[in-house]
């Protein structure tokens, strides 16, 4: 003999189920900012940290291929775009890796480049004062290649861009003719805290001593960090 079931099944009404969505909702939009947010400044502590150490490397190379001390860097005889080209590719570049290399800028103005590395970082790289000894070639340096076109002028963030210079080694501190972060002179002088203050500043160029605080905190974007 079977015996008839009454007992009815109990479900969620529509009111539940919408109260229990809006629920996650309001979670996921709590949660998921600072997932990206921790996300985006992980990719950025490696990838500034690879940097570094592959363009000091490639600096070190270079300068050791040509038998030269930092005091003997100069670029004064890049002048164009193209010459630039030419150049990093007989130099720097042919001690570094990277996925592309192109012309950056206009005839006339200061010679740039642009170059993509293989992990989707990318810099802006230009020389100041070409045709001087007084010029430096400047890294403005972009965690993923499409910050590199937003890039405006010669300001940086300290979040999505940074600064990093080679500056001619005419200059007397130490960072002469070496791969660095921001300048030397304006930076490399700085207490932490006078580090974290100036990359506190809204205005952008300011923030160019923020690749020497990540620097001098061992590549790590800390809790402290002006993240904004």
């Amino acid at each position: 003999m079977f015996l008839k079931n009454n007992k009815k099944k109990k479900a969620f009404t529509l009111a539940e189920v919408l109260i229990t969505l809006s629920i996650i909702g309001v979670i996921a939009a709590m949660t998921i900012p600072t997932l990206v947010l921790n996300y985006q400044r992980n990719i950025t502590e490696t990838r500034i940290k690879a940097f570094y150490s592959n363009m000091t490397q490639a600096v070190g190379q270079w300068l050791a291929e040509e038998h030269m001390e930092p005091k003997d860097v100069y670029f004064q005889n890049v002048t164009t775009t193209p010459q630039f080209i030419t150049w990093w590719n007989n130099n720097i570049g042919k001690h570094l890796t990277v996925s592309n290399i192109e012309s950056f800028g206009q005839e006339g103005q200061h010679p740039a480049i642009r170059i993509t590395m293989l992990d989707g970082s990318a810099a802006n790289v230009s020389i100041n004062n070409p045709g001087t000894t007084e010029n430096a070639m400047h890294f403005y340096w972009c965690a993923e290649r499409r910050f590199c076109d937003e890039l405006i002028g010669n300001g940086v963030d300290g979040r999505r861009t940074f600064l990093f210079t080679i500056e001619p080694g005419n200059k007397n501190h130490a960072g002469a003719g070496r791969f660095q972060t921001s300048y030397y002179t304006l930076s490399h002088t700085l207490t932490r805290d006078q580090l974290l203050e100036n990359c506190s500043h809204k205005k952008l160029t300011d923030r160019y001593h923020c690749a020497r605080l990540i620097e001098v905190d061992g590549w790590k974007i800390k809790s402290d960090y002006p993240w904004f």
